[in-house]
């Protein structure tokens, strides 16, 4: 792969999500730096730069950071976007996150990104300011309301909720597996991608409480990945 990336840099990309995947951060970085610097495509490197903008923080290297956001943040892609605003999140800087967030809700017509930073920010510091943005937002989000489930509330298979495309050793270790759908997190129930993630900042308590289906029957699923993200691809069921 390194061979085929010193002609295609691209390819750089799939060695960073292959280190990311085995924990090994030191070379994930260095080769998704390359390619946001070689790669002749600014929009991919600024979907892909916000886990080195992170990565760049936990090193304590917040101003090669700040300088990598900055010019992601210019592309003015969604993704762009989203790793300015989460790394002004990180810094605490959250007025700047929801202005940043809020700039993806006004290009692209999507709140869901500007809602969620509004459940994670209440989480985390129990202040309310940003509740009132939120609720604005959240009857497009779920058009029926918030609908509170448990276990027994699901007997036939799903007719949708959200689907894990892609197994990752994180996956796997939680006794989940690529094809499974998850109905509800925290007891709120997820007919899409988006709104399981919001459900999933809804909580303070580190463990990601899920039903989900496996094929033949439902089962609660509790599991602790790192800031509740697996990795891997997730998405829509049925596929959109």
């Amino acid at each position: 792969m390194a061979k085929a990336a010193a002609l295609d840099p691209d390819y750089y990309y799939n060695l960073s999500t292959y280190f990311i995947e085995r924990t090994n951060e030191t070379k994930a970085a260095d080769y998704l730096g390359k390619a946001i610097a070689l790669g002749p495509d600014s929009v991919t490197a600024a979907n892909q730069a916000g886990w080195l903008i992170q990565y760049y923080l936990r090193q304590g290297q917040k101003e090669k950071a700040r300088q990598l956001a900055d010019m992601v943040g210019e592309v003015y892609s969604d993704g762009g976007l989203a790793a300015k605003a989460e790394f002004f999140e990180a810094v605490g800087n959250h007025d700047e996150a929801f202005t940043w967030f809020a700039k993806i809700e006004e290009r692209y017509d999507y709140s869901d990104d500007l809602i969620t930073f509004c459940a994670r920010y209440k989480q985390k510091t129990g202040d309310t300011r940003f509740d009132q943005e939120a609720q604005k937002r959240l009857g497009k989000l779920f058009p029926v309301g918030i609908e509170k489930v448990t276990l027994n509330d699901f007997q036939k298979p799903p007719i949708d909720g959200t689907a894990i495309w892609e197994e990752t050793n994180l996956i796997r270790q939680a006794g989940l597996k690529r094809g499974d759908i998850i109905v509800a997190v925290y007891g709120i129930r997820v007919h899409n991608f988006e709104q399981y993630t919001y459900g999933r900042e809804t909580s303070k308590s580190p463990q990601l409480d899920l039903i989900v289906w496996q094929g033949r029957a439902y089962r609660e699923v509790h599991a602790s990945p790192p800031k509740r993200r697996f990795g891997g691809k997730w998405g829509t069921y049925p596929a959109r």
